[in-house]
């Protein structure tokens, strides 16, 4: 139910104005002048509850692997289980491990529910990536376990990093002499810059 400030607070005007003019003289202006800033003060005070109750609700978007995607409106302090009921629960290809249940919403957030495949598929990912060598830290003999690096070509790496600095990309080792894009190719999937 929706209140209409400004008419409760013309009604509690009217009333007291009406109780300050039966119970006073004609002449009696003052008491009337303190009943209206009495009023004055209440309404405000009215509107400073309504404000903070509406500051009490915040809105969370939530997808992915749950039933009912969309934005909801909770009360501030709110728990993701509690946003996971009220959109009707999991999907069966939730991961739930994937989620903190217990974590505390914020306004705006944004929370997508991943699916078992994909947690599965970020674990490989994750994994592959510990197998690249890094071309920034490899030392000579990492780096002559790569197809077409021979110890002169790791050399030629080092020195191209320890007088140019970092390689920001994978592509760029081509820049050290004798690497073009034949060798590249061979290596780009097992090399990374990061």
């Amino acid at each position: 139910m929706k209140i209409n400030y400004k008419l409760l607070f013309l009604s509690v005007v009217f009333v007291v104005c009406g109780a300050a003019y039966s119970c006073s003289d004609i002449g009696d202006e003052p008491d009337i002048q303190v009943s209206l800033r009495e009023a004055v003060v209440s309404e405000s005070a009215v509107e400073s509850d309504a404000v903070e109750e509406s500051s009490d609700a915040i809105y969370v978007y939530i997808c992915g692997e749950i039933v009912k995607s969309g934005v909801y409106e909770m009360k501030s302090g709110s728990r993701l289980f509690e946003l996971v009921e009220a959109a009707g629960g999991l999907t069966a290809d939730a991961a739930e491990d994937g989620l903190n249940l217990a974590g505390v919403l914020t306004d705006g957030q944004k929370i997508v529910v991943p699916s078992v495949e994909d947690m599965q598929t970020a674990a490989l990912e994750d994994a592959y990536e510990d197998l690249r060598i890094n071309i920034n830290t490899a030392d000579i003999k990492t780096l002559v376990s790569l197809p077409g690096i021979g110890e002169a070509r790791a050399r030629d790496i080092i020195a191209y990093r320890n007088e140019n600095g970092a390689f920001e990309r994978t592509e760029d080792i081509k820049k050290v002499s004798g690497i073009k894009d034949s060798i590249y190719n061979k290596i780009k999937d097992l090399i990374t810059a990061g």
